[in-house]
Order: structure tokens, then C-alpha cells, then sequence
């Protein structure tokens, strides 16, 4: 999806910078602030995709070279962004009656 998006964030941890007693809480962090572009993403019309990179080490390989991060910056996802081509039906079922539970299991 990323070739045809109109732009794309690589959301990353610095390992640098992390908190001393939970050195992994960047995965949590970089996990949130993605979450929260798509939500802005969404609320302004644009269209976007969470793209995995995290923990598929191959793909974080990938976006440390491609990038030329320093060792220690982790690429944790890659968001792909742009103006859908399509309009999403709002009769579209977006979850699984038997996954997802209101008010009781």
C-alpha cells in the first residue's frame, strides 16, 4: 500500500531515551502514537494503514538501512496515508458479533 499512499511516517523508539525500569515500554509508546495518527487521520478524511514492522526483525532491518537510523532508534511501524479511492460503506460490518461484546460477555 505504501508505493500508492501519498506519504508514509516511520513511527520509531529511541532506546536512548527510554524509561530506566521498563526499557520495552517504547514498543507500548510507539504502539499509542501510532494508534493516535490513524485516529487523526481518520477524523480528518484521510485514509491510512498500519503497516507492521515490529517485531518482524527483517522488516526492522529493512527501515534501519533504508533510513540509515542510528542503532539506537527502532522503526516500530510504518503508516501509510492519502485520500481513499473508494467510499467506505457505513453498512460494512466492521467486527465479529462473537469477538466484540456490549455491556456483557
Amino acid at each position: 500500500m505504501l508505493p500508492q499512499a501519498a506519504m508514509g511516517i516511520v513511527v520509531c523508539g529511541d532506546l536512548s531515551r527510554s524509561f530506566p525500569p521498563a526499557k520495552d515500554y517504547w514498543i507500548v509508546d510507539a504502539s499509542i502514537a501510532t494508534q493516535n495518527i490513524i485516529l487523526a487521520a481518520t477524523e480528518m478524511g484521510i485514509g491510512s494503514v498500519w503497516l507492521g514492522t515490529w517485531p518482524e526483525m527483517n522488516r526492522v532491518e529493512n527501515i534501519i538501512k533504508l533510513f540509515q537510523l542510528p542503532g539506537n532508534v527502532i522503526p516500530l511501524s510504518v503508516i501509510a496515508l492519502g485520500y481513499p479511492t473508494e467510499e467506505r460503506s457505513d453498512e460494512k460490518k466492521l467486527y465479529e458479533e462473537d469477538r466484540v461484546h456490549f455491556g456483557k460477555w
